[in-house]
């Protein structure tokens, strides 16, 4: 039995996610598919956060693959992919950086199998407190996926399961999502819901091309779930959105060949 645990933002938080990890290990599964807002950081809080989650994980055995949120350094992520060494030689693609031994980040629209299971990993998000936030020192444009790289995540086709730091549209998301969605009860701009809002459709489309069995989220910092038919697709997905550091519901483990169960 193949077992996995997707986790939603820790935000550089170092208590809760070394705790993470050490519980994780603890109960023997190797594997993190972090779904973003994970902390890569610029300065030395940031250095510090990635070497505390290194340590941790050298101490249990477990591995961390992160599809990037909005708040990460995406100055630091561009600048590794424009390397040639993080590039395929044959397709030019971009690979997965490894931040630390343990620690990889996954560029958007990267694919890869856990077992049998085919996953598709699409990173990055638009903040909505970006009005809040200076460009270039916690804030950068780079965080919105591009229609590029909608078209380069969907040439494949289908996948299993696809990571996406977002949510789907209305139609699609989970009803806590919807709710937060409808009623902006943080007060947020609207040219900032507008910018949201690209993104969101962004990933929705997405979503709709590579017809997953099962989605995961988070950016929303609510615990949820819900089971949708997408169009012509034989089969039901599950949509999953995860909750922030602090907050119950930041957790998901999935059997990979058995049902999922929440923790």
């Amino acid at each position: 039995m193949v077992q996995v645990v997707f986790a939603g933002d820790w935000h550089g938080n170092v208590r809760w996610a070394t705790s993470r990890i050490e519980s994780i290990g603890a109960a023997g599964i190797t594997t993190i598919l972090h779904v973003g807002d994970f902390g890569i950081w610029p300065g030395s809080f940031g250095k510090r956060y990635l070497e505390a989650v290194e340590n941790a994980c050298v101490r249990q055995g477990v591995e961390v693959l992160v599809t990037p949120g909005n708040h990460e350094d995406w100055a630091r992520l561009t600048t590794l992919w424009q390397h040639s060494k993080h590039r395929d030689p044959a397709t030019g693609a971009d690979l997965p950086v490894r931040l630390t031994e343990h620690v990889q980040v996954l560029p958007r629209g990267y694919r890869f199998t856990i077992g049998k299971t085919t996953f598709l990993s699409f990173g990055g998000a638009a903040s909505v407190d970006k009005h809040r936030r200076t460009e270039g020192v916690d804030w950068w444009p780079e965080e919105m996926p591009s229609e590029a790289d909608v078209e380069g995540a969907v040439t494949d086709g289908p996948v299993d399961i696809l990571i996406t730091h977002d949510s789907p549209e209305l139609e699609w998301c989970v009803p806590a999502v919807r709710e937060t969605l409808a009623h902006n009860p943080y007060g947020w701009p609207r040219d900032s819901l507008s910018w949201a809002a690209v993104s969101r459709a962004r990933v929705n489309r997405v979503f709709e091309a590579v017809q997953p069995r099962v989605l995961v989220h988070g950016h929303h910092h609510v615990w949820g779930e819900r089971v949708v038919q997408l169009p012509n697709v034989p089969y039901e997905t599950r949509v999953i959105s995860l909750s922030c550091d602090g907050v119950a519901g930041n957790l998901w483990r999935l059997d990979l060949d058995a049902p999922a169960s929440a923790r």
